[in-house]
């Protein structure tokens, strides 16, 4: 991977599906050199896998429901735990539930992480979501999806709001506009004293 720039930082991307959340990720990740952790891509290797929990999340994907997090924490406190992420990492799909926020804080414990929300309309996610073909982007799934994010992952963005850490980003711009937009909010808030300091 090409690396424009080495910047320590632990970020949480969060926006509805279909915001650009796994895009962002990716440039992110090559500009930064930071790895990209998304919760989707763990479930559909998991799903691709066939065992018993690859079935299971099958099918929870095939609802639009969320994987139950219990699931999810134990799978991202796993991959957490690994090297590369202790220079700083990108997670894309979690948390997306108030206890998986409180328990992402259990696991990075007094590390500093921001916060950024792809904050993208409805109508405009669903207008994404119409030229995927995944798994979980059938019409019913993806109207599952999005009343599951207003419900559950909504006071995610309250919790963050009162603990200071949220930044929110138009997400009804171009790829090439949000991206840009979250690198000047991540440059500006990731000053040499506010890195994480790391053994």
């Amino acid at each position: 991977m090409s690396v424009e720039m080495s910047v320590d930082m632990n970020v949480v991307l969060i926006g509805p599906p279909g915001a650009g959340k796994g895009t962002q990720s990716e440039l992110l990740s090559k500009k930064f050199g930071i790895v990209h952790i998304s919760t989707g891509e763990m479930f559909r290797r998991a799903v691709e896998v066939g065992d018993e929990l690859g079935q299971k999340v099958r099918n929870i994907m095939l609802s639009g429901t969320l994987v139950p997090d219990e699931i999810v924490v134990q799978l991202i406190k796993r991959r957490l735990s690994e090297p590369d992420t202790k220079a700083g990492f990108i997670l894309d799909g979690f948390p997306r539930t108030l206890a998986q926020a409180e328990a992402l804080d259990r696991i990075l414990g007094s590390s500093e992480y921001q916060v950024i929300h792809i904050n993208t309309a409805q109508n405009e996610s669903e207008h994404r979501l119409s030229k995927r073909s995944r798994l979980d982007d059938a019409e019913d799934v993806v109207d599952a999806r999005i009343e599951s994010y207003e419900s559950q992952t909504r006071p995610v963005l309250k919790y963050y709001a009162d603990k200071g850490l949220l930044k929110d980003i138009n997400g009804n711009q171009t790829i090439e506009k949000v991206f840009s937009d979250i690198c000047r909010v991540l440059m500006s808030e990731n000053g040499d004293s506010k890195k994480p300091q790391r053994d």
